[in-house]
């Protein structure tokens, strides 16, 4: 059974196919929120994109394949954070 992603998973997985489209160069945007707290906390881990501090820094130097890749460590890093949190509770 699916489920419908959660207002984060959406916002980290923006690759939507739709074989009616014809294919167009891949244009990968930030999965900047605008909530960056990494620094604040000390965490290396953005709690607004979930991604690390060197994606954060190195993005708009990035090529688009290097931008799906660190897209997809983000949605990595947020489905293991949300496991943390499920694991933390009693």
């Amino acid at each position: 059974m699916l489920t419908k992603p959660t207002y984060q998973e959406a916002a980290l997985m923006r690759f939507v196919i739709d074989p009616t489209q014809k294919p167009k160069p891949l244009k990968v945007r930030s999965p900047c929120t605008g909530y960056c707290t990494s620094s604040s906390i000390g965490d290396p881990i953005c709690v607004g994109c979930y991604r690390n501090a060197e994606d954060i820094d190195k993005w708009n130097s990035y090529s688009e394949h290097e931008k799906v890749e660190a897209s997809i460590r983000s949605y990595h890093n947020y489905k293991a954070k949300k496991k943390e949190k499920t694991d933390a509770v009693p």
